[in-house]
């Protein structure tokens, strides 16, 4: 139970957390309790096989690149071709959930993606380029 002490408009706290709830920390260890190491290591390796294909097949699309190698499961796509904010309106109008930064597109692969969920979203992205070009 957090103690609070009112002094000239501060507040001090005699608590670990802070203002904070705990609640994240229990739910992580309750995952990790679940899954256990390997369960954990499985949906790391799941995730970044996906990642590794979606970072592989970007280029491949003409005008397309990645910001970076991806280290983890998110993959940074620009271009130096085509206007990113469109490319993101139309792959929004596809019912593809990115995000947009200023000048690159974020996509973040989560342990429910599927391999044809990748391999369909290449599909449409090379759609949408190839709309933009003609």
């Amino acid at each position: 139970m957090a103690h609070f002490v009112f002094v000239r408009g501060e507040v001090e706290q005699a608590t670990l957390v802070g203002t904070r709830s705990g609640a994240s920390a229990i739910a992580a260890w309750a995952v990790m309790k679940h899954l256990g190491r390997e369960g954990y290591r499985k949906i790391v390796r799941k995730c970044m096989r996906l990642t590794l294909k979606l970072g592989e097949g970007i280029p491949k699309i003409g005008g397309l690149g990645v910001v970076t190698e991806p280290m983890m499961n998110v993959v940074g796509l620009k271009s130096d071709v085509y206007d990113v904010r469109r490319i993101a309106e139309e792959l929004r109008l596809r019912g593809w959930a990115v995000s947009l930064f200023p000048h690159h597109i974020r996509i973040v692969i989560m342990p429910h993606v599927q391999e044809k969920h990748v391999d369909d979203f290449l599909q449409d992205l090379y759609k949408v380029v190839n709309g933009l070009s003609g």
